[in-house]
């Protein structure tokens, strides 16, 4: 206990009775939450709708989506769902269920996010000396099927691949994502494929760049756009924010940017596959400050971290860009696996 306890009061004297508040709330919700939710998940199943591509954007907020619809490739109607998790390793243990198990056998799964390993094929969240181990609080009965259960299974990984990285500072790879994707649906054929992005989720990378919102041509975008300079703190993680350091409005625009650039790249992949049913949406939202929260806390069932996009469009392959980035073979090590957890503020 004395652990918790030392934590509490350091959450406390650096980021106010707000975030303090929230945190103590979920500390003694989880263990309660977990056990009813494995058994009975609240939200909509990605599986229960109908889409041939889903593309996942990792901590998406509806507001987002739609003030930025008129000027991206995203459709004008937005509309949203609530989500089955609101952390990405909770939303990888409620979507691929084993009562999915026919559906997710047909499903090809291409993804930056870590979480699908973590669970899917680690199994971590039965793993007593887990890293994150929230999911194991209570008496929770998770039933994810293993990463071999998909039709085809791909974890982009940056750090097996370092001078693919946009920002060095930063493991997001879009433009890998995106390549591999292209190559892998015109090799093959699915009933269903799920894209998963890491982007806009911290770290904000994008003004940090050579780019410009709509200048850019695809083979520039697919060459990964070169650095301008170092990450600001504000840009690596939200705790200048929650010690009052920036204001919200200054983290939202920083947020936003993330947003317009993944959906450049998100672009890019719609002219060069087919699907007659395209969604994008996100495994979770993200809060910016609401009731002292920031960023999307495990079993948090509120909005703004519960509710997500769900943008319905299509895609046709015009043959823009050939891929030419291979699958990546090295995996991560221990030590850079922890360094992709802390800079993501799970460690």
């Amino acid at each position: 206990m004395a652990i918790p306890i030392r934590t509490g009061i350091r959450k406390l004297r650096e980021e106010g009775i707000g975030p303090f508040t929230a945190r103590t709330c979920q500390y003694l919700g989880l263990p309660v939450w977990n056990t009813i939710t494995s058994r009975y998940p609240t939200g909509t199943n990605v599986f229960e709708r109908e889409w041939d591509l889903l593309i996942v954007l990792d901590s998406g907020r509806v507001d987002a989506f739609r003030e930025v619809a008129e000027s991206t490739v995203l459709p004008e109607e937005i509309g949203q769902i609530r989500s089955v998790g609101s952390a990405s390793s909770e939303w990888t243990l409620q979507t691929f269920r084993e009562e999915f198990r026919d559906e997710i056998e047909k499903t090809a799964l291409v993804t930056r996010n870590g979480w699908p390993d973590h669970v899917l094929a680690e199994n971590l969240h039965n793993d007593e000396e887990n890293f994150e181990s929230q999911s194991q609080r209570g008496f929770p009965n998770w039933s994810p099927v293993s990463s071999d259960a998909f039709a085809h299974y791909e974890r982009i990984q940056s750090v097996a691949n370092q001078d693919d990285r946009i920002h060095p500072q930063s493991s997001h790879v879009p433009h890998i994502l995106t390549d591999r994707a292209i190559s892998i649906a015109r090799r093959e054929e699915f009933d269903r494929m799920i894209l998963w992005y890491m982007m806009p989720h911290y770290k904000f990378i994008a003004d940090a760049l050579d780019w410009t919102p709509g200048e850019h041509s695809i083979e520039e975008l697919m060459d990964g756009l070169e650095p301008t300079r170092h990450l600001r703190p504000e840009e690596e993680s939200y705790g200048p924010a929650r010690r009052g350091e920036v204001s919200a409005e200054k983290v939202r625009e920083l947020y936003v940017a993330n947003l317009r650039l993944v959906l450049e790249y998100i672009e890019v992949l719609l002219e060069n596959v087919d699907a007659e049913r395209v969604v994008i949406s996100a495994d979770h939202g993200e809060a910016h400050g609401e009731k002292g929260v920031w960023s999307h806390p495990f079993g948090w069932p509120f909005a703004p971290v519960k509710t997500v996009p769900w943008a319905e469009t299509t895609a046709t392959d015009e043959e823009t860009y050939e891929p030419r980035y291979e699958a990546l073979e090295r995996e991560v090590n221990q030590e850079e696996q922890k360094q992709i957890l802390k800079d993501l503020g799970y460690l």
